[in-house]
This record gives C-alpha cells, sequence and structure tokens, in this order.
C-alpha cells in the first residue's frame, strides 16, 4: 500500500497522532518548535536545528515516530535527519515579561543584576506551632548563609506556606546579605529551563546560571519526578553547589521518600540534610492569619467574626483566605458592615460547597486508618509497591478519602504519593465494582491470609472513621 493522501495532509495527520500519542507538551517542545517534517516517498525527512535535538528525538521519540509515519504512509519508513539552523530562530517560543522575570529570579552578587523583588516577605508570614520548625530553620539559613543545615528540605500539603517561606527568604537575603547571590525557581521552571537549553545547545549557560550562587532556592521540587533526564542534571548541580559548600532549600509536597520515580541518589541527598513538615495551622494560628490578612485587606473584622472563621474553617491558608473573600464581597454587595449574621451565612454556605463532613475527616485519618487496618504504613500507601496488600489498601484508601473528604480525584493523587489522577480514577472504579459485585479479598497481616467481604471490610473502616470523628 502507498501513499495516497496528499503530502501536506501526512504530514499534518503524522504530527497529530504524535501529539496524541507524546501529548501536547513534549510536541510542542520538540517537534512544532523545532523541527520540520516532509515526506519523500518512502522517506520521512525531519529537519533539525542541532544535534543536542536530534540526539533527543533519536533517544526518546524516533520508535513511535516511525511507527505512526509508516501507519499514515501505509508502508515502511526511513527516517533521515537534515539540519536547518534557522528553525530554532523561526520557532522561538515567545515569551511574556512576566515568564521571563520568573525564569531569571534571583540576586546576583557583587553588582551584578538583580531583576525583581519576590510577592512574599517573612514579616507577613504568620507562625504557629505547626510551622514554627520550618520558620525557624530558613531564620537561621538567613541569619548563617552556609549552615549545617544543607540542604533544607520543607514539605507539606498544599496551602500551607511552604512558597511563602522560600521566597520570604529570598528577599531577606537581599535586604540582609546584599553581597550574597541567590536563584528562585520552581521545578517545572528549572525542567522547562533545561530542556530549552539542551535545544538551543546552550548547556553551559544553563548550568552557570544556577552553579554560580550562594543559595539555589527550588520550590515545587516534586515536578521533577517521572523526568530522568532532568533528575540527572538537578543532581549534578546539587553536586556542584554542595561541594562549593553553598546552600540549597527546597520545597514539595511530599516527603523526599514519598515522592513517586524520583532517583535514589537525589532523594539520599535531599534526606541528608534536615528535613522539616508543615503543619495545617490550628485554630489559634488561623485566627492570627484571619485578623493579618484582614488587616491587609483594610478591614477590621470584629473579634467574635474572627473567632467564628477560625473555628468553623479548618483548611488551609488559601481556604481561609477564600472564605473572608467571600465575606467582604457580601459585606459589600448587601452594603452593610461585616456583622456576625454574614459570618454566618459564609460559614453555611461554605461548608455546603466545601465540605461534606465533619471538619475532622481528613486525608490524613483515612490513609492512617486504612493503614492500621491492613498492617501497612502510610509510606507504602504513597508508595507505587504493587504486592496485594498494599495495592489494595492503597485502592481503598482512595476510595474512602473521595468519599468522605471534597478533595478531587487530581488532589487525592497528589497527595498521595504524586500520583496521577487517573490512577486514582481506576482505583476507585475497581473498589466500586468490586463492591457491586460483592467480592471477598484477601490480604496477608502478622503472617496470616485474612479474608472478608470488601463491603464488610469498608463498613467496619468506616465505623473506625466514625469513631475517630466523634
Amino acid at each position: 500500500m502507498t501513499l495516497t493522501c496528499p503530502t501536506a495532509d501526512a504530514v499534518f495527520e503524522i504530527e497529530r497522532k504524535l501529539q496524541q500519542r507524546i501529548g501536547p507538551r513534549r510536541f510542542q517542545l520538540w517537534f512544532k518548535n523545532a523541527t520540520r517534517l516532509q515526506i519523500d516517498g518512502q522517506q520521512l525527512k525531519l529537519q533539525v536545528p542541532n544535534n543536542h535535538v536530534k540526539g533527543w528525538i533519536e533517544n526518546h521519540f524516533l520508535d513511535v515516530l516511525g511507527e505512526i509515519a509508516s501507519d499514515v504512509i501505509g508502508q515502511a519508513v526511513e527516517i533521515s535527519f537534515e539540519f536547518d539552523t534557522t528553525l530554532l530562530t523561526e520557532n522561538s517560543v515567545s515569551e511574556s515579561q512576566e515568564t521571563r522575570d520568573k525564569k531569571t529570579t534571583g540576586h546576583l552578587a557583587k553588582g551584578r543584576k538583580f531583576t525583581r523583588k519576590l510577592r512574599n516577605n517573612l514579616d507577613s508570614f504568620i507562625v504557629g506551632p505547626g510551622n514554627q520548625m520550618a520558620y525557624n530553620a530558613v531564620k537561621m539559613v538567613l541569619e548563617k548563609i552556609h549552615t549545617q543545615i544543607n540542604p533544607l528540605f520543607i514539605h507539606g500539603s498544599c496551602g500551607l506556606g511552604k512558597t511563602h517561606l522560600l521566597q520570604g527568604l529570598c528577599n531577606a537575603l537581599s535586604e540582609k546579605h546584599p553581597d550574597v547571590g541567590w536563584h528562585y525557581v520552581s521545578g517545572e521552571e528549572f525542567t522547562n529551563q533545561f530542556i530549552q537549553a539542551v535545544k538551543s545547545g546552550s548547556l553551559d549557560a544553563f548550568r552557570r546560571q544556577y552553579r554560580n550562587v550562594d543559595v539555589l532556592v527550588i520550590d515545587d521540587v516534586h515536578f521533577l519526578a517521572n523526568k530522568r533526564a532532568t533528575q540527572e542534571e538537578f543532581l549534578h548541580t546539587y553536586n556542584a553547589i554542595d561541594a562549593a559548600g553553598k546552600q540549597v532549600v527546597m520545597a514539595s509536597d511530599a516527603h523526599p521518600k514519598l515522592i513517586r520515580e524520583l532517583h535514589t541518589s537525589l532523594v539520599d541527598r535531599f534526606i541528608s540534610g534536615i528535613v522539616i513538615e508543615i503543619q495545617a495551622p490550628d485554630e489559634a494560628t488561623r485566627a492570627k492569619i484571619i485578623r493579618a490578612r484582614s488587616q491587609q485587606m483594610g478591614h477590621e473584622l470584629p473579634e467574635a467574626v474572627v473567632k467564628l472563621l477560625a473555628n468553623r474553617i479548618d483548611g488551609n491558608v488559601r481556604e481561609i483566605e477564600g472564605a473572608m473573600l467571600k465575606l467582604l464581597a457580601y459585606a459589600s454587595l448587601c452594603n452593610k458592615p461585616i456583622d456576625m449574621e454574614i459570618a454566618h451565612q459564609v460559614v453555611r454556605e461554605y461548608a455546603s460547597t466545601s465540605k461534606t463532613e465533619p471538619k475532622d475527616m481528613r486525608i490524613e485519618t483515612v490513609e492512617k486508618t486504612v493503614g492500621e487496618y491492613f498492617g501497612v504504613t502510610i509510606a507504602d500507601l504513597h508508595s507505587a509497591k504493587r504486592t496485594r496488600g498494599v495495592a489494595q489498601a492503597r485502592a481503598i484508601a482512595m476510595f474512602l478519602v473521595r468519599k468522605h473528604t471534597p478533595m478531587s480525584f487530581p488532589e487525592i493523587g497528589k497527595h498521595m504519593g504524586n500520583k496521577n489522577h487517573s490512577t486514582v480514577v481506576l482505583a476507585c472504579q475497581k473498589i466500586e465494582k468490586q463492591l457491586a459485585s460483592q467480592e471477598t479479598i484477601g490480604w496477608n497481616m502478622n503472617d496470616s491470609l485474612l479474608t472478608k467481604p470488601l463491603a464488610e471490610v469498608i463498613e467496619e473502616i468506616e465505623g473506625r472513621l466514625g469513631e475517630v470523628r466523634s
């Protein structure tokens, strides 16, 4: 069978199917913005700007590209490469000024460029029992740049202030130590810059940017999971900074050992310093946050309103701020002062839209209860282990978290070892099917094989959760 459709149509179809197979992001980076496809008989010519792009495509996409091209053209295809140095200039991705600022956010010492100040400051960070240790560690880095707590790794759920601490540290370094060079970047930005450096053949400049600093600050470092080439580059970056006696500060949504598919060498280095967890704010800290945020917004809330919000809204800082914005909006729209009547209305609506269970039903509670029932650890639930007992317990935990908390599939996956949301969806569907077919499950505990109807297992675990809530 030979090609019957026009060449332009065939190229379009190859690109369409390739994007579906490898995903829009990788297609955008490695094909749409860096290559040009041409069909000449049984040959697919791939024009690339340099050897870096050619090598990356050969190592990562050549097989799938050949398979798709053969399917579209209708016969075996030979792939060849040609160099066209104009491609990189033609197809460079345009960036907004804000994006460029983010990618170069840093303070380069000794009179070199300082781009801009970051959003958060340490002075506005509200300290409480759940974040006291992390705050103290950051202050220690500020007071003595090259500390013994190197690296400093801060982890915790979303919205608890990790980014605030890291950005506050950077701004404080600029004020207190103007001769100290720092660089702040997220895991996603580091990855994108590394890929762009590979494409453009500018790895040396990329490495100088990150290795010639006194303090490297990496936010959302869990984004490096599943990205082997980026992890390897970051490992070399970390080693270079550490060997020079410089400081590294990182933040993540999970403990290093619970970040899925993170190379052992990186995990070992991350836990070689100090790892600190930030926990959700208690009621007293929530009250402090509400008072501080209301003052920043130009309002003075009645103390009774502050106490009501702090008692009834027990989520992360972003949830607290969202409830406060709703409160201020209600008062403005109703043209009324902020009082207990409006506060109760906001709290009721917040509960109806954000809470499906009593306020102490949290994902950590479900994980702990399920783990104790099956004799597995929370680390096992977050891991990629596929043994029968662990996999069964993990699926049940995901099912119960979805049922008893307001968390979405992506939020559950992110918390439980940075897993894809589809993993959570499939786990919940599996449990639902097993319940519908009245299946019996088995698991090992204390060297004994236990079996029990799944419905009975779920009922017993929910009974324990009810005891915890009461």
